[in-house]
């Protein structure tokens, strides 16, 4: 008799994304993202504590579902949108206020 293992849900800021993965355990998300790094050891990656994430996950295990960063809408395998860039004046602002502080 095959013993399904419980899936943990993880997650990982990669590039424009936000990214979660319903899988058994930390190799296997390395394996879904595509990366060989451990992200897990820098703090890059972890386990997933947004109730929605999870649940989204868990509907496609082993599929890496993403949301651009800072996005407060669902996950998705193929999201249509990326962040929107800052505007080259907001860009200067932001800037200066970081250099004032």
């Amino acid at each position: 008799m095959a013993r399904t293992s419980r899936l943990k849900v993880f997650q990982a800021r990669l590039g424009f994304y936000d990214t979660v993965v319903a899988v058994p355990n930390q190799p296997a998300a390395l394996r879904a993202w595509g990366v060989h790094q451990n992200l897990f050891a820098d703090g890059q990656a972890g386990l997933a504590n947004d109730k929605a994430a999870i649940e989204a996950a868990v509907a496609r295990p082993g599929t890496v579902l993403k949301r651009p960063v800072g996005a407060e809408g669902k996950f998705e395998v193929d999201p249509a949108t990326l962040p929107e860039p800052l505007s080259p004046r907001r860009r200067l602002k932001k800037s200066a206020t970081r250099a004032r502080e």
